[in-house]
């Protein structure tokens, strides 16, 4: 055996001094290497410990407030969407109820309307009740204001002016039942464009029982 190994099995005491003094020194070497460590080593090192710290109470902050806004327009756009489809149901109603006050009055014009005098008195008479029929359907919503403009017979009998506004009702109303179908159509398109990137958890009441409905 040599020397040293002698020494260090006859006594283990240089051994540990040794070890102590290479603990030691390892952080000094360091040190060394940064010349703001070698100002402020204290400082140098709770600086490093508080970047490598995990903050992971400020990132669920963030997710959870994300999360809310997500859920909350995810369940607007739902709300606008049921809107939109209800409103699309109204109209259909609408448009069909239109469509029976045609076929009546097509109905009872099949019949020979009364023979009525030709007299300038009788085509003001049919004239007045033109203008007052007309008006009363763009009051009730079953014309546009821009209907008071279209060409319309004042020398029809009655009857027959009645017909005409019906199926100029029943257009306007199959018109809007088209827009609200469209507008139900992009709504529900938007609703599930909203509904798969949320996370509810962290959203309020009702928002919460929405994505509930949703899972």
């Amino acid at each position: 055996m040599t020397v040293v190994l002698q020494m260090l099995l006859a006594d283990f005491r240089p051994m540990a001094i040794w070890l102590v003094l290479v603990l030691v020194s390892v952080p000094a070497l360091l040190l060394l290497g940064n010349p703001e460590a070698m100002r402020d080593p204290v400082r140098t090192v709770l600086e490093a410990l508080r970047r490598e710290r995990p903050r992971p109470v400020a990132v669920t902050a963030w997710e959870a407030a994300e999360a809310a806004r997500a859920a909350e327009v995810a369940w607007r756009w739902h709300e606008f969407a049921r809107e939109a489809d209800e409103h699309a149901d109204t109209a259909w109603q609408t448009w069909q109820r239109a469509e029976e006050r045609v076929t009546r009055a097509r109905a009872a014009a099949a019949f020979a309307t009364p023979d009525t005098p030709r007299t300038a008195d009788e085509y003001a008479d049919r004239e007045r009740f033109l203008h007052r029929a007309l008006w009363a359907a763009i009051k009730r919503g079953d014309l546009p204001a821009a209907a008071a403009r279209d060409r319309w017979d004042p020398r029809l009998h009655p009857v027959e002016q009645e017909l005409a506004l019906l199926r100029a009702v029943a257009a306007h109303r199959q018109a809007l039942f088209r827009q609200a179908t469209e507008a139900a159509r992009q709504a529900e398109r938007a609703a599930e464009f909203a509904r798969p990137a949320t996370s509810y958890r962290s959203a309020s009441a009702p928002h919460r029982a929405f994505a509930t409905a949703l899972a």
